[in-house]
């Protein structure tokens, strides 16, 4: 929600197969999984294509709000009941 390159990493296959899971790149499993979506996040995805992705994959499908104030909306929501 922060608009950072991110992605959910699992050692094993325990969430293989869950909803998030069909999402393009957002769950990995296993080391060589890991490493792969690594190096392509750091070395061959540009800031301007993971915001496209994160619009396209995530968007009102993980998160609703992509502007980094989640913590902030859940204080207001407590305080104020909205």
């Amino acid at each position: 929600g922060a608009g950072k390159k991110a992605f959910w990493y699992e050692s094993g296959n325990k969430h293989k197969g869950i909803l998030y899971d069909s999402i393009p790149g957002l769950i990995v499993h296993g080391y060589d999984e890991l490493e792969k979506m690594t190096n392509r996040l750091l070395n061959d995805v540009s800031d301007s294509q993971y915001c496209e992705y994160t619009q396209r994959h995530i968007k009102n499908r993980v998160e609703g709000h992509f502007d980094g104030s989640a913590l902030t909306r859940f204080r207001n929501l407590l305080a104020t009941g909205e």
